[in-house]
């Protein structure tokens, strides 16, 4: 509210790219040999869950990653007091809602899920898998999520200025968010849904994670970025999307979004150059806009 320019230090909500840190710490585990990706990943949960296979097809823990696993976008199951409510309004009621639901509550839902093709088949856009990799890493690794992004990506790349859910601190160099009417939008602060888009970032912190996303001899980044699936005029590695152009480059992107922000990150292997672009206002209209600054 006081017209104050951004600068590289300036802290956004990057939302879904929050997946592409986390996907990373899931490479790691496999080079670590504490998971497999073709793993069915009932072997990482508590309990009997008949329902998280079709045709006797498991979903597999490279499935949560690469948005293949045919799990809905939302565990629970969005509300219809959320779906009904009028667009300015429907964010707040998501991050009262949300913000109020446990681990307990995602497993519960999950037991309901009932799977309508064989997993791998196709890919769909699912928070809750992403939600539930996040669960099966705490797991493996006996630690938090924060914890494992500080230790394998944050420190050892020096980025100071990224964190998990930094409106929680207060910090003064986030930035307010608003949609595409100028109205302020809530911040992300579910902490039950940290793992799906609860990081801030900077632009400065970002462009070093596009210099890591470079490094070719890294085997946790080249695993990530490996086809796991063909989706027809692109391919998605572990939370990446990759598309080679006429000219034979590839540019390889993710993007993500809260209630007030849009972020959308680039790089091109081949030229060694990537784009980073964070965005404080979030309409229909933000995603496509920046994909078309970063082309």
């Amino acid at each position: 509210g006081k017209a104050i320019h951004p600068t590289q230090n300036t802290v956004y909500e990057i939302g879904s790219v929050t997946k592409a840190f986390v996907s990373l710490i899931l490479a790691n585990a496999v080079i670590e040999k504490k998971i497999n990706l073709n793993d069915d990943i009932r072997k990482y949960l508590h309990g009997h869950y008949p329902n998280l296979e079709y045709a006797k097809k498991p979903i597999t823990v490279e499935q949560l990653a690469n948005t293949t696993s045919g799990l809905p976008n939302w565990l629970p199951a969005t509300p219809k007091e959320i779906t009904n409510a009028p667009a300015d309004s429907s964010a707040f009621l998501r991050d009262r809602i949300y913000g109020s639901y446990t681990e307990k509550d995602f497993y519960t839902a999950l037991r309901k899920v009932e799977l309508d093709t064989i997993p791998g088949f196709k890919t769909r856009h699912s928070n809750a898998a992403a939600q539930l990799l996040t669960y099966i890493l705490e797991k493996v690794y006996a630690t938090s999520i924060d914890n494992l992004v500080k230790k394998y990506v944050l420190e050892p790349n020096k980025m100071d200025n990224t964190s998990f859910l930094a409106s929680a601190s207060n910090s003064k160099s986030l930035a307010m968010g608003y949609d595409g009417k100028g109205h302020k939008m809530p911040y992300f602060t579910t902490q039950y849904m940290k793992g799906v888009g609860g990081l801030n970032s900077t632009t400065a912190d970002l462009m070093k994670f596009i210099k890591l996303q470079l490094d070719k001899k890294d085997d946790a980044i080249s695993l990530t970025q490996k086809k796991s699936f063909d989706a027809g005029y692109y391919s998605i590695g572990l939370s990446w999307l990759k598309y080679k152009h006429d000219n034979g480059k590839h540019q390889v992107w993710t993007d993500g979004g809260t209630y007030g922000f849009v972020s959308y990150i680039v790089f091109y292997p081949e030229m060694n150059s990537g784009v980073v672009l964070l965005s404080n206002i979030a309409d229909d209209s933000t995603p496509g806009k920046l994909g078309n600054i970063g082309y």
